[in-house]
C-alpha cells in the first residue's frame, strides 16, 4: 500500500518524508478498512430485506 500511495504521488510532483507515507498509508488501510464493514453492513441489511418478506397464510386443513 506505501509503495502504491508512494508511486501515486510522486507521479503527480508530490514528494514526502518516509514518515508522511507511513501515516497516509496508516489512515488509508483505516478507510479501507471502514469500507469494507460498510459493505458487509450493507449486505447484511439486503439479505434482512429479504428474510423479512411477509408470507402468506397457510391453511393446512
Amino acid at each position: 500500500m506505501k509503495q502504491y500511495i508512494q508511486t501515486v504521488l510522486n507521479s503527480k510532483g508530490i514528494s514526502l518524508s518516509e514518515k508522511e507515507y507511513e501515516i497516509i498509508s496508516e489512515v488509508w488501510q483505516g478507510i479501507e478498512q471502514l469500507r469494507s464493514s460498510v459493505e458487509e453492513k450493507r449486505l447484511d441489511d439486503f439479505n434482512m430485506e429479504l428474510f423479512l418478506i411477509p408470507k402468506g397464510e397457510m391453511n393446512n386443513e
